[in-house]
């Protein structure tokens, strides 16, 4: 399978927060269509460092990504569980030496898309989320969020509609978190059924504050360029949206 990109665009704002802990890899001005592995990651809110966590994370989960796929065309869910523990061992070696810097609370949620010869590897960890868009069809493919109201809803304790009002929405069950007692591992999805003219949008959880699944199928089917649907996208959270929020956008010229 030979999966060409048109250009991978984004955004990415502040919001009504005090610091910027989103981070992308690589960055809107670096990226090119030849890019075959895109990160998104958000700090986890609550920690002291989430934006040392999401900026180290998604270089050492890119590069490494990268450079896999540049010698085998191909990336594993281990070559993922790989980058991963890169991850953890450089944050773990952040003020090695020092106990009290040693023990930093920081933490990261992290998507990550890769394309190789196979289709698409989707994988993440938190509730940042990778969707598959098929225009005029639907969505093909949306991450479980790693969060203890998505486990609630699962499990049948709260609705959806009481899961909008729930008070502990944001807490994640799953991260990168360094200086714990075990690593966790990152869910991971292959993507087969990929045509041209399909989208994959990953975003952190401060997009989906004001955005509809509903209404990121409707941006996507819109009969306009890439560039106008990502500000439209853009759009639903400008001056509305209290996190940090980030997406990228990227579109599938030909399989």
């Amino acid at each position: 399978m030979n999966i060409i990109l048109r250009q991978p665009i984004g955004f990415s704002h502040i919001g009504r927060k005090d610091r910027q802990e989103d981070a992308v890899w690589p960055a809107f001005n670096n990226v090119t269509p030849q890019n075959r592995c895109i990160i998104l990651c958000d700090g986890v809110g609550g920690s002291e460092h989430g934006e040392i966590a999401s900026q180290i994370s998604s270089r050492v989960i890119g590069e490494y990504l990268s450079n896999v796929l540049a010698r085998n065309d191909y990336v594993s869910a281990d070559d993922v569980q790989d980058a991963v523990n890169l991850a953890y061992d450089e944050l773990e070696n952040i003020g090695r030496g020092n106990a009290d810097k040693a023990k930093v609370s920081m933490a990261t949620t992290l998507t990550c898309v890769c394309f190789h010869k196979d289709g698409v590897l989707a994988a993440h960890m938190g509730d940042s989320r990778i969707y598959h868009v098929r225009p005029g069809h639907g969505i093909l493919y949306q991450s479980n969020d790693h969060s203890l109201v998505n486990a609630l809803v699962k499990a049948g304790s709260l609705t959806p509609e009481e899961a909008k009002s729930f008070p502990r929405k944001n807490v994640i069950t799953k991260a990168i978190q360094p200086h714990t007692d075990r690593r966790l591992t990152a869910e991971c999805r292959l993507l087969t059924d990929i045509n041209a003219g399909d989208y994959l949008f990953i975003c952190c959880d401060g997009v989906l504050e004001q955005l509809s699944n509903n209404r990121l199928v409707e941006v996507l089917s819109m009969s306009c360029l890439d560039e106008e649907k990502l500000q439209k996208l853009e759009a639903e959270s400008l001056d509305k949206t209290r996190d940090n929020f980030t997406a990228y956008l990227i579109p599938i010229d030909s399989v």
